[in-house]
């Protein structure tokens, strides 16, 4: 048949009409098409297979629910120059019988003037190519298909990119395509266009959209669906969409949804190669374990829900961002990855909608995406969140139920300072958790925190908890910790032990822990704290690990006193991080337990008990409240040399305890007492310092080796209760030492004695053994001290020019609080140490180095000695006081100047002078060592010289042998002579109480008596052993022996011209008697003097020799057996014109002397033949 041509009049098919083409022609024509079938199967040379050129009235054309089918191909279709409401067409089938990637098919035309085509009911193309015009018509319309669109065999339909086309057809679609729904059988193809492809109608066969076999090509183009007539729909395309969106009708559908699959092969996963928005009604898989790709952003809008709401919903999910949540998304229960790129700055923001973790993995790859922000809310939880990829990730903060991991090349930043996490599970750190320089100021919470090998966990300023009660608590770090000035709580876990751990040291600022396991050493900067949480003890529990509280500029603080406190499980080490500021210890709760615990720099503020076999050792520790070791156990307490070990309360060694002291520096202060058990033993004394500071008593009744401590300052008012404690010792008296009648050390280890200016040896019955004696007032064997009142000082000059190492080292005492006190100046005020102008500081100058000074924190005490000490090796300086490192600093620039050298001034006009004794002061070209420094503490210049301390450094060496002069002697042999500016700058002698025993019968003492000046008050020994030639006096000394080695003698000695001793300060301590054979010596030519005062009126002694000179003051009588005057003087004149009375038989009258007869005569004087 020819083709229809309809010019005018009526045309109305019926049945099934076969065609070359159709065409209308003019206006006023009315077409009906036939219900059945009409084909075309040619064209008209103008090249439409059907052509409508009337643009007229739309009714005029009806398409009467028929079929039109078109099998040329090449060929156009027009039908639009009417468009009728009901469409134009009702079912168009093209079938051209070919593939339809080899031809041009069939082209719609699409667009007129106000008009779109439409077809009402269903589009097929068995065959061949169905393919649009590039105009879009009304509301932007390319086709409408208010039914079915199937693409089936070797159809093709295109809308957008025919790139599969054979011709190379290649011409996308910018417009709005509806359908009510579409399927492309296996051999098909539908380009759909780069505009919408709408899915608006009741759903074909359950399927919305049913492409299993592939051929839907997106055209980058979206998809947008919008079934009707029911409440569930299938979506099965094995191609990518490009854009998908859908817009449920759930006011008529309550749980209206899709649900989608992939085809291919499992996991059969679904692809949107951008963006999947879901506006109404949910989202979801046919079946929970299928997989979905979003390669950009996925947006659920308010009335959207994704994914599955109850079941195991397992889907692994790939979106490139989540963003704009205002609805509700079920994650899988599997992996969902987040890849980028980012949606306006976020890889996931769901802060306005709800979304549930399913107990799943959400996995973000930041990739190149650099910068982005990941924003949940602050209620929503992730279940498993991980990061990975590169560069920097913001993120706010939210909870993790389980575990979250910052990959290796990550920097996982929160957004702000204030945005919170917790992680009920494990935060691993691979990358950088963290904003360096920006530390959080709120609170995370960590279930276990695991820091890999190249991770950061840049800790909040807040606290940190390790702990929830989930898993085991472990804090884990082989990376780096920063703790911003944070706190870490350590919390009983779940399941196992409770563990700090890991290769890398931590350094802590604070760290609280309850029942736990250290199993590495770390460091706590400010306060460690423990408890209690968990019921047991935090244990130390890893062999030869070191924990160091504190840094080299601050204090670091241990609390026990919370629980069960510290125990020690195994051999471990704390430390304070510097001498100059120990770790402070708190409470009773610390359990040494049966191991080796090393503590270095430690302070035990209150009173510790080690129980078990534990073995102590120390350096530089401080037990404030005392310690006791208990009986019955096998304990051992080293003191490490070169370091001390104070005890502030009592040390109470048990049975079985051994104490090493060998090279330590032993001190005890406060009110503490030494009260050792008599089975525990002593070793290492004979190399030992003890320093006694304390009010308490000095006890030890345990075992020792004939040698007492090489050392022993007495520098506290106290008493001892023991004998013989001293042996061999080196006793330095600077308070008052009172032996409670007891000896001190023995005749075969007699200690040498010492007694300070502002030393006591109290009254006793008891011998005080020595191999030399002294009480010249200063601290060594032969030497005095300086005595200065604010006007005398010593000045060296410039021999010892300038250094790049130094020591500056003095023995104080002052006698009023320091402030604007020197010990050693040089320079011209512009070096040395001092009392600075702020009271209780010392002041170290070095302003020749770096034109500055540095005051340190000291609490002096009047008149109690302390030796002060500098040193600078060219970089650091560092303040001693008794030995302990007070402070270190910084320090470099020029050599120190050492030039114009003082003692007792700043310069050399006495400005900011001391005030009080100096005992010793030592000038070095060298930085010693704190063990040099502690070691020389008590040292003069003969016993440095023979250590191994290098003495060729020393520039400048004054311990005062002198005792008198205007001069000092440099004992370093370098040549510094000091030169004394005052009249009066000696220090009085201690004070040995008169009629003490000094040596015995067995132990005569062999050395020197160096004998101080006392004023009117002489040193007067009682029933005392040892040469009188050995005594050896100085300007001002006055010196008595009674009952000299075990005799009747009594001699009396004094320094020399005019320097009298007054016979009451005698009678005062040990009374000349009736009995006694007074002697008054004579050195040489240097005559003692002595005066007999009103208080010897009446007194007498057996028998008298005078080598010196004697006097007795008017209206005295003094009485004696004989009196042998041959070597002496007696001075007569005013005022002193007293009698000495010889009732002897033979009197020796080298003077003239008065004899009466009384009742103590042994001869008449009637008797008397003169």
């Amino acid at each position: 048949m020819a083709g229809i041509i309809v010019s005018g009049g009526t045309y109305s098919g019926s049945g099934d009409v076969t065609a070359e083409y159709f065409q209308t022609k003019s206006t006023g024509w009315d077409v009906t098409l036939t219900s059945g079938v009409m084909e075309l199967y040619g064209e008209l040379s103008s090249g439409e297979t059907l052509l409508n050129n009337w643009g007229g009235d739309a009714n005029a054309w009806k398409h009467n629910d028929g079929t039109v089918k078109f099998t040329h191909n090449g060929t156009r279709v027009n039908a639009i120059g009417v468009t009728p409401s009901a469409g134009a067409f009702y079912n168009v089938i093209v079938n051209g019988n070919v593939d339809g990637r080899g031809v041009n098919g069939v082209q719609f035309i699409t667009a007129a003037s106000g008009s779109h085509l439409k077809i009402a009911n269903n589009l097929t193309v068995t065959s061949g190519a169905a393919w649009t015009t590039q105009t879009a018509g009304q509301a932007d319309f390319l086709l409408e298909v208010i039914g079915h669109c199937l693409v089936t065999q070797s159809g093709a339909t295109l809308f957008g990119d025919a790139s599969f086309m054979d011709g190379g057809y290649n011409a996308t679609r910018h417009g709005l395509v509806k359908v009510g729904s579409l399927q492309v059988n296996e051999n098909g193809y539908f380009s759909a266009t780069s505009g919408t492809t709408g899915i608006l109608g009741v759903p074909n066969g359950g399927y919305s959209m049913y492409i299993p076999n592939g051929g839907f090509y997106h055209s980058s183009g979206t998809v947008d669906v919008r079934f009707t007539g029911t409440d569930a729909t299938q979506v099965r395309n094995q191609d990518p969409f490009y854009n998908y969106e859908q817009t449920l009708d759930t006011g008529a559908y309550a749980s209206a949804r899709v649900n989608w699959r992939g085809d291919g092969s499992a996991p059969y996963q679904f692809t949107i190669a951008n963006n999947l928005t879901i506006r109404e009604g949910a989202f979801r898989p046919v079946n929970a374990a299928y997989s979905i790709v979003v390669s950009g952003n996925v947006d659920v809008e308010a009335g959207g829900t994704y994914g599955y709401s109850a079941g195991d919903f397992e889907a692994a999910a790939s979106f490139g961002s989540v963003y704009n949540l205002l609805g509700t998304m079920y994650l899988s229960t599997g992996t969902t990855t987040i890849t980028g790129p980012h949606t306006s700055g976020y890889l996931w923001r769901t802060n306005a909608g709800t979304f549930y973790h399913n107990n799943g993995l959400v996995y973000i790859t930041t990739g190149a995406y650099n910068g982005a922000d990941v924003y949940p809310a602050s209620t929503q939880h992730f279940y498993d969140l991980t990061y990975s990829g590169s560069g920097t990730v913001e993120m706010f903060g939210c909870t993790i139920d389980n575990d979250f991991d910052v990959g290796t090349d990550i920097i996982f930043r929160p957004i702000t300072p204030t945005q919170a996490f917790t992680v009920s599970g494990t935060a691993t750190m691979n990358g950088f958790f963290g904003k360096d320089g920006y530390p959080q100021t709120v609170d995370n919470t960590f279930g276990a925190l695991n820091i890999k090998s190249g991770g950061t966990y840049y800790a909040t300023s807040g606290t940190t908890t390790v702990g929830s009660n989930a898993i085991p608590a472990i804090f884990d770090n082989n990376g780096t910790f920063t703790h911003n000035s944070g706190t870490v709580t350590l919390e009983y876990g779940a399941g196992g032990d409770t563990v700090v751990t890991g290769s890398s040291r931590t350094t802590f600022n604070k760290l609280n822990t309850g029942f736990s396991y250290m199993k590495t050493g770390f460091v706590v900067e400010d306060t460690w704290a423990t408890t209690g949480d968990g019921g047991g003890a935090t244990t130390f529990y890893k062999s030869s690990q070191n924990w160091v509280l504190g840094t080299t500029s601050s204090t670091g603080y241990l609390v026990t006193n919370v629980g069960t406190g510290i125990q020690a499980g195994d051999n471990t080490t704390i430390s304070g991080a510097s001498e100059a500021y120990p770790a402070i210890v708190s409470g009773t709760k610390y359990d040494f337990h049966t191991t080796i615990n090393t503590l270095n720099n430690v302070d035990f503020t209150d009173a510790q008990t080690s129980d078990a076999n534990a073995t102590l050792v120390l350096s530089n520790v401080d037990f404030s409240s005392g310690l006791t070791t208990n009986d019955g156990t096998a304990q051992i307490v080293t003191f490490n040399s070169g370091t001390w070990v104070k005890f502030g309360g009592s040390f109470l060694p048990g049975d079985d305890t051994k104490e090493i002291v060998s090279g330590a520096t032993v001190i005890f202060d406060g009110t503490g007492n030494y009260s050792q058990d008599n089975l525990a033993t002593v070793y290492g004394r004979g190399d030992a310092t003890l320093w006694w500071e304390s009010t308490g008593n000095y006890s030890p009744n345990g075992t020792f080796t004939s040698t007492g401590f090489r050392d022993v300052f007495w520098n506290s008012d106290s008493r001892i209760n023991q004998d013989a404690v001293f042996r061999g010792s080196n006793l330095i008296v600077g308070k008052q030492f009172s032996s409670q009648n007891r000896a001190i050390g023995t005749s075969g280890a007699p200690p040498k004695i010492i007694i300070a200016n502002g030393g006591t040896v109290s009254s006793s019955t008891g011998v005080f053994h020595a191999s030399s004696f002294s009480n010249r007032g200063g601290l060594f064997v032969s030497s005095s001290a300086l005595g200065l009142d604010g006007t005398e000082y010593a000045t060296m000059g410039d021999g010892m020019a300038t250094a790049t190492a130094v020591t500056l080292e003095s023995w104080v005492k002052p006698s009023e609080a320091p402030y604007e006190n020197t010990m050693i100046g040089t320079d011209s005020s512009k070096g040395g140490i001092l009392s600075s102008n702020t009271l209780n500081k010392i002041r170290i100058k070095h302003e020749s180095v770096d034109t500055g000074y540095t005051d340190v924190d000291y609490n002096w005490v009047v008149d109690k000695w302390v030796n002060i000490c500098f040193t600078w090796d060219g970089s650091t300086g560092k303040v001693y006081a008794d030995g302990k490192l007070l402070h270190t600093f910084a320090l470099s620039g020029s050599p120190y100047n050492l030039t114009k050298a003082c003692i007792g001034s700043l310069r050399e006009n006495g400005d900011w002078p001391w005030e009080g004794n100096i005992g010793r002061t030592s000038i070095w070209k060298a930085a010693l060592t704190s063990a040099e420094v502690r070691e020389m503490m008590f040292y003069d210049w003969t016993t440095v010289a023979a250590s191994s301390i290098d003495q060729t450094d020393c520039v400048g060496w004054y311990q005062f042998d002198e005792g008198e002069g205007a001069s000092i002697s440099d004992m370093s042999g370098s040549g510094n002579t000091a030169t004394i500016t005052g009249s009066t700058p000696w220090a009085n002698a201690g004070t040995w109480t008169g009629g003490n025993k000094l040596g015995s019968e067995t132990g005569v003492v062999a050395g020197n008596l160096y004998i101080g000046n006392g004023g009117v008050t002489p040193t007067v020994f009682g029933s005392s052993y040892f040469p009188l030639a050995n005594r050896r006096l100085i300007s001002g000394s006055k010196f008595a022996s009674k009952s000299h080695l075990g005799t009747t003698e009594y001699y009396i000695a004094t320094s020399g011209t005019n320097d009298w001793l007054n016979y009451q300060k005698l009678e005062e301590v040990a009374t000349i008697g009736a009995l006694n054979d007074l002697k008054v010596l004579a050195d040489g030519s240097n005559r003692s003097y002595f005066n007999f005062d009103s208080n010897a009126n009446n007194e007498q002694c057996n028998t008298f020799v005078n080598a010196g000179y004697i006097r007795i003051v008017d209206n005295a009588d003094f009485y004696t057996q004989d009196f042998d005057n041959s070597q002496g003087i007696w001075e007569r004149g005013p005022s002193y014109d007293g009698i000495i009375h010889d009732d002897g038989s033979t009197p020796h009258e080298y003077e003239p002397i008065d004899l009466m007869d009384d009742q103590d005569s042994n001869f008449d004087t009637s008797e008397l033949i003169d």
